[in-house]
Formats: structure tokens, sequence, C-alpha cells
């Protein structure tokens, strides 16, 4: 008996809707239907567990006449249907089925082409397919890291990224490097640019040490949405011509993947990427924080508190400018003389309130609570005679760009981008933005951010009396 049938049977048996064990186990539902029809086993790594997760799942779900049956069909030696070594004996009976379908498949003719690819019916594409991980376990597809190219649109898998970047890093041994490479279709972006624009910051600043590109496709053609792992597996999303069906291909052939990989590879090779990663030390270089500020529209939105309308004497004694840097650091520092407008995260200020922490050249400095109240007097002045120049200070849970969602801080004009890392309580890395079309998104982004209504976004004579309050804490 294979491992497929052994727990098809099982759960026909046990009145269980396969749907529900796959919600109890944390597997998607097409997975364990490919278990059921016996298209793919369970990973070796896990299936100790796993089988006796499913054991556990069967037993605690199953009537007493269910048992009955159960042990009839199969021949286990219980005493009483209520017998609690139940569970054991079904795990058992899984791990034997499970080790008849290891010696059956490695007896069976290796399979190639097009015998290697399995077409079955997604519920959508919400979820990441359980056949990444088990690619990722394979030690020849990460033998000099991971890569992995995606065309999925950036903003559809947004809540689900965090644990798919965790779980991807405890598949893989401590220290793999891991490269994706996204492409983007810019009306993907048009059509929710909210959205994905708050994606592509998160993905730019991707968590857990992961390298991420972005490449432009071209105006949508007829294909379908893909993930593919160099030496892994490709996966493919389609929609069946004859129903509303989502399907999903899967495909290991090397012949296959290696033929993908090097399209891909052709395709970027002359194309620059949207995002790039200069660094700080080759952009002072370059002066290109002297071009930056010399475009029409400059604003930002700090996840840090950066030294905004900071008092020039304040700049001289606490913020030491070092003598490579000259006159574009002093730019940076007197930024809010050239900037049209700067959202903050009200949680950022409140820190920079209470703790004096304030972020500058990637480093993080402790102002004096003295030296908090002439900076923060000095703003509020400033603001006052001046109220054309716009201070947001947004909410940290609001509905375009809550704080744990956006690791940067990003810096915009008409023409240019560049965004901060923030991490550890420092700014890590530096990355440009060079796609026209992907600052104007982001530019109509901010733009829905400035035109919150209050309660999510503070500007004007509300921004200026909050900031009047927080002194009188002070």
């Amino acid at each position: 008996m294979t491992f497929g049938s052994a727990l098809r049977e099982l759960t026909n048996l046990c009145g269980v809707k396969r749907c529900n064990l796959a919600a109890a186990l944390g597997y998607d539902p097409s997975y364990v239907s490919r278990w059921v029809n016996d298209i793919k086993l369970p990973a070796n790594t896990e299936h100790n567990a796993l089988l006796q997760n499913i054991a556990s799942y069967l037993a605690e779900n199953a009537s007493q006449e269910a048992r009955r049956k159960i042990a009839r069909r199969f021949s286990l030696d219980l005493p009483a249907p209520e017998d609690p070594s139940f569970t054991q004996a079904i795990a058992s009976l899984l791990a034997e089925a499970y080790r008849s379908s290891q010696v059956a498949n490695a007896q069976a003719p290796q399979k190639t082409g097009k015998e290697n690819a399995v077409l079955f019916r997604a519920k959508d594409t919400s979820s990441n397919p359980e056949s990444i991980f088990d690619a990722l376990q394979n030690p020849t597809a990460h033998t000099h890291g991971v890569d992995m190219f995606c065309t999925m649109p950036i903003h559809t898998q947004f809540k689900n990224n965090d644990p798919f970047f965790r779980r991807i890093r405890a598949t893989l041994p401590e220290g793999t490097d891991i490269h994706i490479t996204q492409f983007v279709n810019m009306g993907d972006i048009a059509a929710m640019v909210d959205a994905a624009c708050r994606s592509f910051c998160y993905l730019m600043g991707a968590p857990y040490d992961i390298q991420y590109d972005f490449y432009e496709l071209p105006l949508r053609r007829n294909y379908g949405m893909t993930y593919l792992i160099r030496n892994g597996v490709l996966l493919q999303y389609l929609r069946s011509p004859f129903s509303k069906d989502l399907l999903l291909l899967e495909t290991t052939d090397a012949e296959l993947l290696s033929q993908y990989c090097s399209e891909a590879n052709n395709y970027i090779m002359n194309r620059p990427a949207i995002n790039a990663r200069p660094g700080m030390e080759k952009l002072l270089k370059n002066q290109y924080f002297l071009e930056y500020f010399m475009q029409p529209r400059c604003r930002c939105l700090l996840k840090r508190m950066q030294p905004l309308f900071f008092p020039e004497e304040l700049q001289r004694r606490l913020l030491p400018r070092e003598r490579h840097q000259g006159q574009q650091m002093g730019l940076f520092l007197d930024g809010s003389r050239f900037f049209e407008s700067m959202i903050l995260f009200k949680s950022a200020f409140v820190d920079y309130i209470y703790t004096g922490r304030l972020m500058a050249f990637g480093r993080t400095f402790v102002i004096s609570r003295e030296d908090r109240m002439t900076h923060l007097q000095y703003m509020l002045e400033k603001l006052s005679q001046n109220p054309e120049q716009a201070l947001y200070i947004l909410s940290t849970q609001n509905q375009l760009c809550n704080l744990e969602d956006q690791p940067t801080s990003l810096f915009l004009s008409r023409s240019a981008a560049f965004a901060l890392k923030n991490d550890a309580g420092r700014d890590r890395v530096m990355y440009t933005v060079s796609s026209t079309a992907m600052i104007e998104h982001l530019n109509t982004w901010l733009d829905h951010i400035e035109a919150l209504p209050a309660e999510q976004c503070l500007s004007g004579a509300d921004a200026i009396e909050y900031i009047s309050r927080c002194i009188r804490l002070l």
C-alpha cells in the first residue's frame, strides 16, 4: 500500500476533510492533495513528526465506529476502539506505507522532461507553495547560495512575506546567501499603487539578509506568474481557459530549469535594475546628494528621527562632520530647508522625545534633554514662520504605511529617490531607485499619505500643536 492510498482511506474512513487536515498541519490543501494522489511524498527531514501529527489529528476526529472500521480494514490489533494506542497504530501504519512508497519510488525509472511536470488546481496565489521549501532542502539547489526569480506582482504576497523569508532562513544552512530577482510590471503597480509601493519599500529592505533586486517587465504579455529557483524547482500559475480555475504547473526538470534561468539572466544582462546598492561612499564621491537637493519637490518618509530643523550650533557641536563629506553632508543636515514635505512616524518622534536617539550619517546619536529642548523649540519656530513647509506626523498604525512594514526611510524628488535601511538601530544600507516610472508611483503614494485624515496623519496647525505638547512634556 502506498502512502497516498493509506492517507486517502484513513481520511475517508474518519470523515475528515483534507482541507481541514491541511490547515491543522499548516500546509496548503493542494500539497496534501499531492500526497493523497501519490504525486509527492512529504520531505524526508520532517516526515516522522509529520506522520505523528497526522495520526493525532485523525484519532481526535475519528468516532468509535470509524475506529472500528479502520481497525478491521488495516487489521490493527486493538483491544477496544477507544484504546489510547490507536494514535500510535495509525502513525506506524503511515510510516510503513511511507517506507513502501520510498522503495517503490527508488526502483521506478527516473522521470525526465514532460513526465516530470505536474499540473494541479491551486486555491489562490496568497500562500507559498511547499515545493519551494522542498527544493531548498536539496543541497544542490544552494551549493553557491540560493538564486530565486519571481514574476508575481510585488504586492501579492505582502502579508506573507515575513514568515516566508523567516522559513527560507530556517530551511537553509546558516550563512547561505539568498538573492531574489523580482520582475515587476508597472501596470500592476499603477493598479494598486499604495499596496505596491509599500511592498516595494519593504522588499528593498528585506529582512534576514536577503538581497532583493527589481527589474521591469514590458507591458503584460500572456505569461503566468512564476517562481523559479536555480537547480531547484519551477512553479508557474496559470488560468484554465475552460473554467475559472487557477492551476499551478510544477517541474524539477534540470534541463528546463537551466533554460529558464538562462533566459532570465539574458533578459536582465543589459538592463539596469530598478534599485541599486551603491553605498554611502560611492554616493558621496559622485556628489549624489548635491544633485538630489537640486531637484524639484524633495520630500521624505522617515522611519527614524533625523536631524530635521537642527540648529546650526547643535550641528557643529553634536554632529561633527567628517572632512571628506563636506558640503553634501551639510546639505543633508540642513535638509529641512530643501524639503517641500517631510513625513515622520509618530513613534519615531516620541522615541526621540524620551530617549534623545537621533539618526545621522548612518549612526545613532543621543541628544541630551537640554539640547532636545533647543532643537524642538527651533523646529516649532521654523514651522510657525513658514507654514507652507509641511511636516507630517504619521500614525504608527495607518491604512497606507504601517511602521512594522517599513524597514526603510525613503527620500524622494521628482526624478530621484534613495532609501536608508534601518537595521539594529543604525542605517545600514543605502539604496537608490533609477526607474522614473517607479519614482512617479512612489510620489503618488506619498501624496496619498499626506492626504490621510488627521486621526492618522497630523500636519499644519495640528502638527505644531503636537510638537508644543511634546515640549511641555520635556
